[in-house]
């Protein structure tokens, strides 16, 4: 993946290309505040990057889009995108074309269609890093996915970035970035297969099935291996719940003869459970109270007219005495003469007392002869309630007989339940026994399929060895030590007679003389650092090509040589032009761009870098890598004529 272009729109429709030559150097020169420093925030906005890092003021206000084409091996991708909206600080709406070759879309065809995450996913299809996972640790379950966020740290070198003492990779000096890029080496340098988390899951789980094969295997031995006891002990236990006969086991049956009684006792079958539902209990419970209700109504019925009944009979029998009084004195004979039995008197009528008297002696008996026919009346109707309440006290033992039935039957279901689930278990342990007795054989499915588990662990084991990928690893940066060494002799670094190294731990790069390790903050100049910058990248990406790394075959450099000169200040006049400065060595500098002309110029795989620059030499070499004229008076990034506007 290389930058074939990057084109802008201003918001009448006319835009501006800045393209660049493949597989070659591409210089970009000129003076301070034209755009120099934008070439690699547009390049990364566009590679999925939400975030806009572009410089503001006139951009915003000018560009209606940026674009990029990506130039691929057979294809090209198109990727534009506008500002943020409103001031924001972020965008992720692009307008994404594909194609073997596009050209430039006008500015009415610029429609979104996709976002980042679709750019993102796109391209990392085309450099083959959609599918792969890797493993911070590989004694934890800590993947993650190397994305084309992680090939950036490779590609981009600031102007902060590329001289810097302290850190060496884009963005190391983020939260989390420098683990990060720790992480992805061993995936970037081949030393860790883009399979290989998926092989490890593998291994993880053929090592789960063997251990389940194994311990179920031993479960089977340890079974036949006790076969009789355990046997035995099934069948008193069985012989104990009532499943077979006490007489038929003993120690010395034979373990043939234990299997088919075990059998036997397997065929039995759960006693039959009656079952009463709950409305008839509540029923036949709620009927009872309503009977003994009506029960007791009878009853105090039944009190209340004997009470009556008591006192009729007693005034009965004041009269009974009352009558009885009078007639023992015989004062009226109806067989005589009236005559009054106190004076005498032969006409009895003609005396006030005599008809006092006879009159008392007719109400009584009137009295007595009404009384005497109620009775048997009120005899007959205390009857007729004491045999309805009766009736009643018949149906109250009726339902009380059928509620204790109904409770008894159901205690007794609960015992044969219970007895019933008591089987049942015991049962189960007999069948889990029958049924490992059953598997267990010496050339059983079981022992092939632990072999065959077995072998394939081992194979994946091999494959996925820890010291394997250290020593991949290792040999990797070896290899890229060598090529560092040979760049250092190049530019003629102050330490180039020692061997360099990448310490990855530390993302730093060593020169090891027979003192020990000098670190790249302790090797003095920003010479030496921009070298050790220089060199490294120089070196990974020939490794990257070699054995085909999904990383962008590209490399963007802002400003680097701006460490030759004794300050920033002499850096920003030279404008791009071209002549001798005072204390500087520009033989330094010409060394430093013909490393990366010839760099380009020899890569088997074809490689593009790109510099922007103060500086410019009088070189037909460089003068052929510059992408346009030097940018100064009306040229640069935006047009001027866009900003008179």
């Amino acid at each position: 993946m290389q930058v074939k272009n990057i084109i802008l729109y201003n918001h009448d429709g006319e835009h501006r290309e800045l393209a660049f030559k493949l597989n070659s150097l591409n210089i970009i020169t000129g003076k301070s505040r034209t755009g120099k420093s934008a070439i690699i925030n547009i390049i990364d906005y566009c590679m999925g990057h939400s975030t806009f890092n572009i410089f503001d003021g006139v951009n915003k206000e000018v560009i209606s889009w940026y674009a990029v084409t990506y130039s691929f091996n057979d294809k090209e991708i198109f990727v534009a995108k506008k500002p943020p909206k409103n001031g924001g600080a972020s965008n992720s709406e692009v307008c994404f074309l594909i194609g073997e070759e596009i050209g430039i879309p006008s500015l009415e065809k610029l429609h979104i269609n996709t976002n980042d995450e679709g750019v993102r996913n796109q391209i990392e299809k085309e450099l083959n890093l959609n599918e792969n996972l890797t493993f911070r640790n590989e004694s934890t379950e800590d993947a993650f996915k190397v994305n084309l966020k992680h090939t950036k740290s490779f590609i981009f070198q600031e102007q902060g970035e590329v001289a810097n003492k302290k850190i060496l990779f884009h963005r190391q000096d983020e939260p989390f970035m420098d683990q990060a890029i720790k992480d992805t080496f061993p995936f970037f340098l081949g030393a860790m297969d883009s399979d290989r988390l998926y092989k490890m899951s593998l291994l993880k789980e053929k090592k789960q099935q063997l251990r389940k094969y194994e311990s179920h295997l031993k479960q089977l031995k340890d079974v036949i291996s006790e076969s009789n006891e355990v046997a035995v002990q099934l069948l008193n236990e069985a012989s104990n719940i009532g499943l077979i006969e006490q007489e038929l086991i003993s120690n010395e049956l034979e373990f043939n003869k234990c299997i088919d009684l075990l059998k036997q006792c397997s065929q039995w079958t759960p006693s039959e459970v009656k079952t009463h539902t709950r409305d008839e209990l509540y029923l036949l419970q709620s009927n009872l109270v309503s009977l003994e209700k009506e029960q007791v109504q009878y009853k105090e019925k039944i009190t209340q007219t004997r009470l009556f009944e008591k006192h009729h009979s007693s005034h009965t029998d004041s009269i009974i005495e009352h009558k009885a009084r009078l007639k023992p004195i015989g004062l009226f004979d109806s067989s005589k003469e009236a005559s009054c039995p106190i004076c005498g008197n032969v006409n009895p009528e003609d005396s006030p007392q005599f008809n006092k008297i006879n009159q008392s002696l007719l109400e009584v008996t009137k009295q007595l002869s009404g009384i005497t026919q109620s009775s048997p009346k009120l005899k007959a109707y205390i009857g007729d309630l004491s045999s309805k309440e009766n009736e009643i006290q018949v149906r109250i033992e009726d339902h009380q007989i059928r509620i204790k039935t109904i409770i008894t039957a159901r205690k007794e279901n609960k015992v044969i339940q219970d007895r019933n689930a008591y089987i049942s278990k015991i049962l189960g342990r007999i069948s889990l026994y029958l049924e490992s007795v059953k598997e267990t054989k010496p050339d059983s499915k079981l022992l092939n399929d632990i072999e065959n588990l077995k072998h394939e662990v081992e194979l994946l084991q091999e494959e996925l060895n820890s010291e394997l990928v250290k020593e991949r690893l290792s040999s990797a940066l070896n290899v890229v030590g060598s090529y560092m060494g040979q760049y250092a002799k190049t530019l003629k670094l102050e330490y180039a007679e020692f061997p360099y190294r990448l310490d990855i731990s530390k993302l730093t790069v060593y020169a090891d003389n027979p003192q020990g390790g000098i670190p790249m903050h302790r090797q003095g100049s920003g010479e030496n650092w921009l070298g050790c910058h220089v060199i490294t990248f120089l070196a990974l990406h020939k490794y990257f090509s070699e054995h085909k790394s999904p990383i962008p075959s590209l490399l963007v450099f802002d400003q680097p040589s701006q460490v030759h000169f004794p300050d920033l200040l002499t850096y920003k006049k030279l404008e791009g032009k071209i002549g001798e400065y005072a204390d500087i060595d520009m033989q330094e500098v010409a060394n430093l761009f013909a490393l990366l002309y010839k760099y380009c110029q020899t890569a088997k795989n074809g490689f593009q870098i790109i510099v922007t620059e103060h500086a410019n030499l009088d070189e037909n070499w460089f003068q052929s890598s510059l992408v346009e004229e030097p940018w100064r008076g009306n040229n640069a990034l935006i047009p001027y004529e866009w900003l008179s506007k």
